[in-house]
This record gives structure tokens, sequence and C-alpha cells, in this order.
């Protein structure tokens, strides 16, 4: 379906990607975002300049886990560390 814009790794670029009533679409096709990733999701969104440079994997059906509670940096704070370390 959307396979054409997938990357080798079976990403997809964020920049493709759009919001509209809390649903997620790639075109016109609903997508859903890999429960392992969408605790990053909603910041990478709300970021232009890192929405147009990150890519996400998605699925064609809502998918999802169950997993311990994690511990430690909050996605959000390690990149405002990140950053400023690798790109001066």
């Amino acid at each position: 379906m959307y396979q054409l814009k997938l990357d080798n790794e079976g990403l997809l670029p964020l920049e493709d990607i759009t919001c509209l009533n809390e649903r997620i679409f790639y075109g016109e096709l609903e997508v859903f975002i890999d429960p392992n990733v969408s605790s990053v999701f909603s910041y990478l969104m709300a970021n232009d300049n890192l929405k147009c440079m990150s890519k996400i994997r998605c699925l064609e059906h809502r998918q999802g886990i169950k997993r311990a509670p994690i511990f430690g940096v909050p996605f959000s704070k390690a990149l405002v560390w990140f950053i400023p370390c690798v790109f001066g």
C-alpha cells in the first residue's frame, strides 16, 4: 500500500505524515505508529526541525503491547542534552 516511500529499514518520513482528529494518515491511508516508538511521535511532530529529518515505523493495523514501566531519562530531556553536543 504505502511501500513506495518506505526506506530500507521500513520507515516513513514524518514530513509525509499528517494528524487529523487524533488519527494519523499517510496520504489518504490511515496508519498506526508502532507502539515501540509511540512515546516519541508527538514530540517529533511538534518540532518542525525534527519532523523534517525524522522517520518512524508505521503499521497498517492498530497493534498494542504490554510492558513494564520504563525508568530513565525522558526522550525530550535526552534530546535537549544531545542536540547541543552533536550539532554544537
